[in-house]
């Protein structure tokens, strides 16, 4: 995932772009174990197929999608927060 991240630094997709990160407020809600809020969910963006080709699959109905900077795995119906995934933001 990492090594993707280094790949697509220069060109990061929505979700992953600076201006896409989350405010500390927002942040504060991207819980591990905990259901994603609400106001977070309309800031979920889909991953490409070249990022699920480096990543393990996804358990079934789960998905990795891209929050606010972080690479996320969610139930894709229940919006239950597996694991989030932080990338080394730029300066």
């Amino acid at each position: 995932m990492h090594a993707w991240y280094a790949l697509h630094h220069d060109e990061l997709p929505l979700g992953l772009r600076k201006k896409d990160r989350l405010p500390s407020d927002l942040e504060k809600k991207l819980i591990v174990h905990e259901v994603l809020p609400d106001d977070l969910r309309a800031r979920i963006h889909t991953v490409s197929g070249d990022f699920l080709g480096r990543v393990p699959p996804a358990p079934e109905g789960c998905q990795y999608v891209f929050i606010g900077g972080h690479a996320v795995l969610l139930d894709a119906k229940t919006y239950y927060v597996y694991d989030v995934f932080h990338f080394e933001k730029k300066p």
